[in-house]
């Protein structure tokens, strides 16, 4: 975050024009279709470099999903929708 700050700062103090794209994944996409998600950040321009820096595939890549309810635990699933959530034990 650092280092981001210092090349932030730099830029506008160099007048350059800076462009910066926070994603909030928390809660926000419970029903998500993945590859949806993915063609819009491509149609938006956010591709090749940008999105690998976002590690945007990689996030959803191979994701699998247990629920727990007291001790019982339910067999693993894929998570084709949605983004990761809950907690990690």
């Amino acid at each position: 975050m650092e280092k981001f700050c210092d090349q932030l700062n730099k830029a506008l103090d160099n007048h350059l024009h800076v462009v910066v794209c926070f994603v909030d994944f928390y809660n926000a996409f419970d029903s998500l279709n993945q590859q949806k998600l993915l063609s819009i950040l491509e149609n938006m321009g956010i591709r090749g470099h940008a999105r690998e820096c976002l590690r945007v595939k990689s996030y959803f890549a191979n994701r699998r999903y247990v629920v727990k309810i007291k001790d019982e635990l339910s067999s693993e699933k894929i998570m084709k929708r949605g983004v990761p959530q809950g907690s990690v034990f």
